[in-house]
């Protein structure tokens, strides 16, 4: 028994370096399904498929906490993030009402998650933690932090691009014509916008 409670949190922390390392580099391979010509876009498939693969593993690991007799805030936290996560694989970052509404969902759940490891390394500081336990706390609290912001520029980032696009091509950014690019994460059918229509049709006249 004192032996495991010694190791307690070093599961957890070996589980958040490899979640993340495996995610990263499954983010980096599936960014190749966006063109080389959005490197923003790119660089938010890598940050939002690696942040969402270390949330459902942990968001999963909360709920058997839960289930096994005890609460972990994180089943709320990492939840919130996975539904910010979804909202980048559902809509297109290719609209800024898009971006901006994303760069909202990601920073909340962001700090709620960060606030979350927080209190943990309060309460283990606290009290006679063991050390793994405390460093696992700070770990996730420094690397959460770090994770959101890196979210957060690339929305920036992200955002900027569309800016100057829009200055380009004013018409893109008024009517909100749908990308023709793939969504980030799920692709995205090609559609004609009801603006092209009528402009066909006015051509045909």
């Amino acid at each position: 028994s004192r032996r495991r409670r010694c190791r307690a949190g070093a599961p957890a922390l070996i589980a958040l370096v490899g979640t993340g390392t495996v995610g990263i580099a499954l983010g980096g391979a599936l960014s190749h399904r966006v063109p080389r010509s959005a490197p923003e876009l790119r660089a938010l498939c890598t940050a939002f498929v690696a942040t969402g693969l270390v949330a459902a593993v942990f968001w999963a690991w909360a709920l058997w906490h839960c289930l096994a007799g005890g609460f972990d805030a994180g089943v709320v936290s990492f939840l919130l993030f996975l539904a910010g996560v979804a909202h980048a694989a559902v809509f297109s970052l290719e609209v800024r009402s898009v971006v901006r509404r994303q760069a909202v969902l990601s920073g909340v759940a962001g700090a709620l998650v960060v606030f979350n490891y927080a209190g943990g390394v309060a309460i283990a500081l606290g009290g006679s933690k063991p050390l793994t336990l405390k460093v696992y706390f700070a770990v996730g609290a420094v690397a959460w932090a770090a994770a959101t912001a890196w979210l957060l520029a690339l929305c920036v980032k992200q955002l900027r691009a569309l800016a100057e696009q829009g200055a380009a091509q004013p018409l893109t950014d008024v009517c909100e014509k749908p990308p023709s690019t793939p969504r980030l994460m799920l692709g995205q059918r090609k559609r004609v916008g009801a603006l092209h229509r009528s402009g066909a049709d006015v051509r045909r006249m």
